[in-house]
């Protein structure tokens, strides 16, 4: 189920650090993933697919998940800094859409990378 055999993608590439890991993930119950989702993946909350420019509320996958109904995955919360290396969007400018929104408002803090930075 993993996307790399030899290098899974875990939590850790994806949280560089937290306040407190009471709030920096929480867990969405009963939803329906119409494809597999891995750690890192950008998803829209409103479809759970990988997120494309123009969708409305982008979420950071950390469950592993095969697609299927009344899943339970865990997202990040707030209070945390994300690092970019590990994510994955629907293309290169949806993945920059979605963490401009994810960085918005300060909850969520992005940990210097080239790739998001670069014009």
């Amino acid at each position: 189920m993993q996307k790399f055999e030899y290098e899974p993608t875990s939590i850790g590439d994806v949280l560089v650090d937290t306040a407190s890991d009471l709030f920096s993930r929480t867990e969405l119950k009963g939803v329906t993933l119409p494809k597999d989702v891995f750690v890192g993946d950008i998803l829209s909350k409103a479809t759970f697919e990988l997120f494309k420019a123009g969708d409305a509320d982008p979420i950071i996958c950390l469950s592993d998940r095969s697609a299927c109904t009344e899943k339970t995955i865990r997202i990040v919360d707030r209070h945390v800094v994300i690092t970019d290396f590990r994510l994955q969007a629907a293309d290169a400018a949806a993945k920059k859409e979605a963490l401009t929104k994810l960085t918005a408002d300060g909850s969520i803090r992005l940990a210097t990378n080239a790739d998001f930075y670069k014009a």
